[in-house]
């Protein structure tokens, strides 16, 4: 049996257990896989080196594996039981992202780099119109935040930075807006549908990386 956290603990604190819980599962029996030809959950053919720690890859690739399975009959079995928990790291993903999201921390830029990586693993099967508008508020949005000084922003663009003062403001005050928009149109987009459409991993990633920003990703050690 996996190890529970308390039924009282706190939604960040309840996801950093899962995701540690996780990790750790890759770590042995990772990455996770299908069998061939069916959507039947598995932990990896071969034993892995357990002295390396999971990589990213390693994560995407098992909680992709789980998303696309959770729907179908399972073998009883470990691999099973993996699953449930993969699933329920899911869940207290969406709970977390809603408590972050509430309390309104968040700053602007690191909103916005979030709704762009929730965008990066959007399954779309829209139509082509909404596809077009899907794909123009994404696109919009890494626009205006390529145009941001931060210097934790994935690239930074110095053009903005190199303009005379006032250039700089009207650039750096047009690229806040459309942040502020586009994040906020994709964000109603994802709650409108239920994140149904967005990868597990992507949610995952996210909202560890707004917990790290927010200072919140210290859980007590657990006892071995």
């Amino acid at each position: 049996m996996h190890d529970q956290p308390a039924d009282d603990a706190p939604p960040i604190q309840h996801f950093l257990h899962l995701l540690r819980q996780s990790k750790a599962l890759i770590k042995v029996h990772g990455p996770y896989t299908t069998y061939a030809g069916t959507t039947v959950f598995s932990r990896a053919p071969m034993t892995r080196d357990a002295t390396k720690e999971p990589s990213a890859k390693d994560l995407a690739l098992s909680l992709t594996a789980a998303q696309d399975c959770i729907n179908s009959a399972q073998v009883e079995g470990p691999a099973k039981e993996d699953l449930i928990l993969f699933k329920e790291l899911w869940d207290i993903t969406l709970l977390t992202l809603d408590t972050i999201l509430e309390a309104g921390n968040l700053d602007h830029e690191t909103f916005g780099w979030g709704m762009f990586g929730l965008s990066a693993g959007y399954i779309n099967q829209a139509s082509w119109k909404d596809d077009t508008h899907f794909l123009s508020l994404k696109t919009r949005l890494h626009d205006a935040l390529l145009k941001m000084p931060s210097i934790d922003a994935p690239h930074r663009k110095t053009s903005a930075i190199t303009l005379g003062a006032g250039g700089k403001v009207e650039i750096l005050a047009k690229a806040n807006r459309e942040i502020h928009v586009c994040a906020n149109l994709l964000l109603q987009q994802f709650q409108r549908e239920g994140w149904k459409k967005i990868r597990w991993y992507h949610g995952v990633a996210v909202v560890e990386r707004w917990i790290g920003s927010l200072g919140l990703d210290m859980e007590p050690a657990s006892e071995e």
